[in-house]
């Protein structure tokens, strides 16, 4: 009677699955719900299959990416970690334990003993420099790195530079851009972009001290460059800078940032200014009376995408809902990264103290979870945390590996 039942149900399924599989309305939403790791995979099947994921693809491609987790890199790579995040729960943040699905790089592994940093995220790619200032830009999702022919200028300077990825999958699935900045001249600075499309660094042209870049301190990192609405923008001595990468144009506005000018030249202050969602962000913390604490309140502003004004979103006050709950807190907070609310999730931010994550929901104002991590990880800075975005962009796959 038993083997009867199980010979039914095994008939039941079947015919339930064949019922599915031919129902491209049915498969679709089920497809648009899958990672990209899994419809890499899928398409694979057969061309119907194929058409199916592509189809997705498309759809995908008119949305802002998500961030599926958080990479935790120290540079000179002493080591990688990775925060995953459920995206269908994202109460639910957890420790890899490793690199993630960084491990699927093997020329991270190759070029450990030799150093390598990570310069900058965007949009699910990665760009890496090795110790012998080779680059390299890396898509974890489809397990593909190309290396990148070294900027002209680089061979005439000695370590003033700073670079940042440019990758809008909404314009172009396949193709990005690399925009290097080095210091030519007192108070002049020189622009170079990398397209993948054509495999050149191409000249931008020279600019003034306008920009207010002080390359002297840095060698080769992001230096606080964010890739937003087809430009990188900086802040620096009170303006927004940014360069349009399409038109290779600098512009230097005069909006104001959203705290007082004054202030924000002044080291005792940090920020948080990044793209989450399509929404370029600014966090501006400051230090209670000018010691050591960090002051628990602050506003998460929003720019308009026709830069006319910075728009206030959200007050959040931490005292109440976070601080009481963190074991031995020392006073200092850093937002290492925010989410903008959808339609189906609420706003969270996370944020690293006393050597522990903690998730917080600032709309509810509510601490949903703590999640501790490696005692190596306490003080880093918040610099070192990067989003890690599931990308189908596909590299030169006859690039060095």
């Amino acid at each position: 009677m038993r083997k009867v039942k199980r010979e039914v149900s095994s008939m039941a399924a079947s015919l339930l699955a064949e019922k599915i599989a031919n129902n491209d309305d049915l498969l679709d939403q089920i497809l648009d719900r899958l990672p990209i790791k899994s419809l890499i995979r899928l398409q694979s099947v057969s061309k119907h299959w194929l058409s199916l994921v592509s189809t997705v693809y498309s759809r995908r491609n008119t949305r802002p990416n998500s961030a599926s987790g958080l990479i935790m890199f120290c540079n000179s790579y002493t080591f990688i970690d990775f925060i995953d995040f459920n995206l269908r729960n994202t109460t639910h943040f957890k420790f890899s334990g490793g690199p993630g699905p960084l491990k699927s790089l093997p020329f991270l592994e190759s070029n450990a003993k030799e150093g390598i940093d990570l310069l900058h995220a965007c949009n699910g790619l990665l760009l890496f420099r090795t110790l012998d200032r080779n680059f390299y830009v890396a898509n974890p999702t489809t397990k593909q790195c190309m290396k990148l022919p070294r900027p002209p200028s680089l061979a005439r300077n000695n370590g003033c530079f700073i670079f940042n990825l440019a990758y809008d999958h909404c314009k172009s699935k396949h193709y990005f851009k690399v925009v290097c900045v080095t210091k030519s001249g007192y108070g002049s600075h020189k622009i170079e972009i990398y397209s993948s499309q054509t495999g050149r660094w191409k000249h931008s042209g020279f600019f003034n001290e306008y920009m207010h870049l002080n390359l002297d301190d840095y060698d080769g990192c992001s230096l606080g460059g964010v890739f937003w609405n087809g430009a990188i923008h900086w802040i620096r001595v009170g303006r927004l800078v940014y360069f349009n990468v399409e038109e290779g144009v600098l512009n230097i506005k005069g909006l104001p940032l959203p705290r007082d000018v004054d202030n924000m030249s002044k080291p005792r202050i940090n920020w948080y200014f990044e793209e989450s969602r399509d929404h370029l962000l600014f966090i501006a913390t400051f230090l209670l009376n000018g010691f050591h604490d960090v002051n628990p309140e602050f506003d998460i502003y929003e720019l308009e995408r026709d830069y006319s004004k910075w728009t206030f979103k959200f007050h959040v006050d931490l005292r109440e809902s976070v601080l009481p709950f963190v074991p031995k807190y020392n006073g200092i907070f850093h937002i290492i990264f925010v989410a903008p609310s959808k339609k189906d999730e609420e706003s969270y931010m996370v944020l690293q103290t006393s050597g522990i994550l903690v998730v917080y929901y600032y709309k509810t104002q509510t601490l949903t979870q703590i999640v501790s991590h490696p005692s190596r990880m306490i003080n880093l800075p918040f610099q070192y945390f990067y989003p890690y975005i599931e990308s189908v962009a596909r590299l030169n796959l006859n690039a060095d590996q």
